[in-house]
């Protein structure tokens, strides 16, 4: 059986020595440390400065003093923008907001609080394929979804899913009834999703008022099957999630895998999925689901504190689509503590909470516009990725309006004249002229590079593949007239 695994994950007391998805204890949570209260004063007095908008990377810029290694104010206040302060926010008694770099707005150019402002994403449901959660944490008190077509501990399958007492997601592992998490991961990605804010517990996550389904694929030893994880892909589906956060990595797509996110992009359910830890192309040696071709899949790296792709990250020009912060992020953690976390899980866990406040305040938008709304608003980069760092708050705003939402480009691509050359077939937008980038990436490592004239928004093209390819991966790229990427699009030819 195929193994599905979390990359690098291990408890370590100097996360600086194992940056992949690792996590080291936090000491009592009420001791704010006095770096974080410092930089809550500095950015408060405009003394730290956000960096110009064409600056290459987030980081923040100091004009005097050491750099501290917090960042919000955990006092709500208002403050010019251009003077770098806090947005304002009404979650402000949560002791570990000082700590979170992802909420704060100006340093790292992540407009979270924009994007609060109109939502928090109550009632989305994200379900999150890992090893499990600790349902008991006090930070995760009314984050748990709940089956309400469920009697719990009755001992029947009350709604016939297949399930018995799956009152609050299932465990694939052990096949038990309890959700648990012993290996911690889960967890941590939970809390960063939607760890209750305004509690005076520890943090809040990204979409405060999401509703987390545990499904536990993963066990105690940070190993599981890709059969469990299509399963889980499967179960999360037929039971109302609209995301699936899944931060786990495997080189290889099985049928059954292939088969569970087609099912998941049919249902219009978004799958957040890591880029992964191994520092690689994941264009050339693609790591799964991240490198999946389905259009409802967002694949997501992780930046450093200093704005810059992380070491320990995948990358991919086509097939990663988006990055954000995932390193030192405070969170929960199994037995009721807290615990920091970095990794591309971790990122994937804050692209998650975004999905989520995009799909609640415009439940019309589709799984595939969503991650095309989250590639296309991301800033201007440098990074080695097919979209911009993200920005909450730009695309909550954008999913607010319709008539500036992304443009919609779709690809199909089919091997014709036994394999020797694809067809691709093109719809964008209903424009007279429009130019398509179309890059072919073959099962020989080749790279085809094509720019394609759409006309009234369709096109065919046939491209011929070299000796002995047995399949491309098909990317197509649409860029408005400034040159800036409004639209991708991906499939795979077999």
């Amino acid at each position: 059986m195929r193994n599905v695994t979390l990359q690098g994950f291990r408890w370590s007391r100097t996360p600086a020595d194992d940056p992949a998805d690792a996590m080291q204890r936090l000491p009592n949570i009420t001791r704010i440390t006095a770096a974080a209260l410092a930089l809550s004063l500095l950015c408060a007095l405009g003394v730290v400065r956000a960096p110009a908008a064409q600056a290459a990377t987030h980081d923040c810029v100091f004009t005097g003093g050491a750099r501290p290694t917090a960042s919000i104010s955990s006092r709500p206040r208002l403050a010019h923008p251009a003077r770098g302060a806090v947005v304002a926010s009404a979650h402000v008694d949560d002791p570990l907001l000082s700590l979170q770099p992802e909420l704060f707005t100006g340093c790292w150019s992540f407009d979270l609080p924009a994007a609060w402002q109109f939502t928090t994403g109550a009632k989305t449901i994200v379900a999150v394929i890992d090893s499990g959660a600790d349902l008991t944490h006090p930070d995760l008190q009314g984050a748990i979804w709940t089956n309400t077509a469920e009697v719990p501990g009755n001992g029947i399958d009350d709604d016939q899913n297949g399930y018995t007492d799956d009152v609050h997601g299932i465990d694939l592992v052990t096949r038990g009834v309890a959700i648990i998490d012993p290996y911690g991961h889960g967890t941590a990605v939970a809390g960063l999703i939607a760890a209750r804010a305004g509690n005076g517990e520890g943090i809040s996550g990204v979409a405060p008022k999401a509703l987390i389904m545990p499904v536990r694929v993963v066990g105690a030893d940070g190993s599981g099957s890709i059969d469990a994880l299509a399963e889980g892909i499967r179960y999360a589906v037929a039971n109302g999630a609209t995301i699936i956060n899944v931060s786990l990595n495997s080189d290889t797509l099985t049928p059954g895998l292939r088969d569970a996110l087609a099912q998941a992009a049919r249902a219009d359910v978004l799958v957040v999925a890591s880029a992964g830890n191994s520092g690689r192309d994941i264009d050339v040696a693609p790591s799964y689901p991240a490198a999946s071709s389905e259009a409802n899949v967002l694949s997501v790296a992780a930046l450093s504190r200093s704005g810059t792709l992380a070491a320990y990250s995948a990358r991919g020009r086509v097939s990663v689509d988006t990055a954000i912060i995932g390193e030192g992020l405070p969170t929960t953690a199994s037995g009721g503590g807290y615990a920091t976390f970095s990794g591309t899980s971790a990122a994937a866990a804050i692209a998650s909470g975004v999905a989520a406040l995009t799909r609640s305040v415009a439940p019309g938008l589709s799984a595939a516009a969503t991650r095309q709304l989250m590639m296309v608003t991301g800033g201007e980069h440098n990074l080695a990725l097919a979209g911009g760092a993200m920005r909450p708050g730009t695309a909550v705003r954008r999913a607010l309006h319709p008539v500036n939402a992304p443009a919609v480009l779709e690809v199909q691509a089919a091997l014709r004249a036994r394999g020797r050359v694809v067809i691709v077939s093109l719809r964008g937008p209903r424009a007279d002229t429009s130019t398509v980038l179309l890059t072919l990436r073959t099962s020989r490592s080749t790279t085809i590079r094509r720019a394609v004239i759409l006309r009234n928004g369709d096109a065919t093209v046939r491209v011929a593949l070299p000796a002995r390819a047995t399949r491309a991966t098909v990317t197509a790229q649409l860029s408005d007239a400034g040159g800036f990427r409004v639209a991708q699009a991906r499939t795979t030819a077999r």
